[in-house]
């Protein structure tokens, strides 16, 4: 996995304020100063504080932890604690001596690793190049292991939401991070399983679900050809129907006129006849009088939507002359009611852009907040999967770590016959659900 630029090793300090304080502080500085991302915990114990859950949001947000063995150390409650709680979330662990203390005083878990010496007569220069070293060894993999602990984390504290797991390409750098572990590496823990195990189990019911979509689209498709080809075929008997009678018509005329002038004796059939053939062609006027009718109706109704654009033309331009957008009625909701966002992300942006409007979604969630009881508010986007940077991945990150829930769709990209690149991604199915 490649670092992006400025992304630094986030780099937990534990310490015990008794005898290693100066120490700690300098180590931070000397950690800054070659690229890392060092912290430590400044603060004391208050009466009644739940410290643990505070240190360990503190462990689960950092790459690596180092310990500072001191006397004061191997002998503190809450540094035991920190160190069975980065165990159990599988961190790695870099042990340094800051003044030496007995082999059997130092916690088990730490001595069966390799130390750092900073104590005497060892210098601060030569302990920070060696430990530079070991916080840059597997430091792809660390990153990685970080952020995919701190996620599956924010999905737990979510109640599991499914809008959380991971989509896409996302899921599939996930599990070849888990397939790539090598020992010597931190290993991953039962939360990377689960989380990942989880997403992909989410992205498999959702490509079966659009499998089946397809498939009812393609069977509703092919019932509509079939009968459009039984009309085709019914209007092609009614036309023939209808030839064969004017060509029976005509043929009738023309014997009987035949007939009128050959002898008057045969006047009485000649009439009769002609009386068929008038039948005939007035049936025939009566069908050719129905399908324009039928014409009629068709170019009233494209005339009408015809209307509908101008008007609607019309009153955009209006509109954009006036540079204010046309005011909407502001819903009324009971104080207590229950509301539920749902947020088409792609058709928003599309209509804010038409009338020039800006949306704070701050606001506007604060504003719904206000009205009545907030549930949840979801925004749903579709995601081009191939581009390197999308320009709504930093709203898409920002909204969710703001309070929305994201729900995105890998876009379908394809060439028109003009040969232009066109995205399209289709939510209506997400947002019905």
């Amino acid at each position: 996995m490649v670092e992006e630029p400025g992304n630094k090793l986030s780099v937990f300090i534990s310490y015990a304020r008794a005898d290693s304080s100066a120490f700690a502080e300098e180590l931070v500085a000397g950690l800054e100063t070659v690229g890392f991302d060092p912290f430590l915990d400044r603060h004391d114990i208050a009466a009644g504080e739940d410290w643990e859950h505070r240190l360990g949001h503190l462990l689960q947000r950092a790459d690596t932890v180092i310990y500072i063995l001191s006397p004061a150390f191997v002998a503190s409650e809450r540094c035991e604690w920190e160190i069975r709680k980065a165990i159990a979330l599988n961190k790695r662990l870099i042990p340094i001596v800051y003044i030496d203390v007995p082999e059997e005083d130092t916690p088990e878990e730490l001595r069966r690793l390799n130390y750092i010496y900073f104590s005497k007569p060892n210098s601060f220069g030569p302990g920070l190049a060696q430990l530079t070293e070991a916080l840059r060894t597997d430091l792809g993999w660390i990153r990685e292991h970080t952020r995919l602990s701190e996620l599956g984390a924010r999905w737990q504290e979510k109640d599991s939401s499914e809008a959380l797991l991971l989509r896409g390409p996302e899921l599939a750098s996930a599990q070849a991070w888990l397939a790539g572990w090598k020992p010597g590496a931190p290993a991953p823990s039962d939360l990377h399983r689960q989380y990942i195990s989880k997403s992909a189990e989410l992205e498999q019911r959702e490509t079966n679900r659009e499998a089946q979509r397809l498939a009812e689209i393609a069977r509703a498709q092919e019932e509509r050809e079939g009968l459009l080809r039984r009309m085709a075929r019914v209007n092609r008997r009614w036309s023939i129907l209808a030839a064969v009678l004017l060509v029976a018509g005509i043929a009738a005329g023309v014997v009987a006129f035949f007939l009128y002038q050959d002898a008057e004796d045969f006047r009485a059939e000649a009439e009769s006849a002609k009386a068929d053939a008038e039948a005939a062609r007035a049936d025939a006027e009566i069908a050719r009088a129905e399908a324009d009718e039928r014409n009629a109706e068709l170019d009233q109704y494209k005339t009408n939507l015809d209307t509908i654009n101008k008007a609607y033309e019309a009153l955009k331009a209006e509109m954009e002359s006036q540079g204010e957008p046309l005011p909407l009625p502001a819903p009324a909701f009971y104080q207590n009611e229950r509301i539920a966002l749902f947020i088409d992300g792609a058709n928003l942006y599309s209509a804010a852009k038409a009338i020039d409007v800006e949306i704070d979604y701050r606001k506007l969630l604060e504003e719904f907040r206000k009205r009545g009881r907030l549930l949840r508010a979801y925004y749903y986007t579709a995601l081009v999967e191939n581009d390197d940077y999308s320009p709504i991945r930093p709203l898409v990150d920002w909204l969710q770590y703001n309070g929305y829930n994201v729900i995105t769709k890998a876009a379908r990209e394809f060439t028109d016959r003009d040969g232009r690149r066109r995205v399209k991604g289709d939510m209506d199915v997400e947002i019905t659900v």
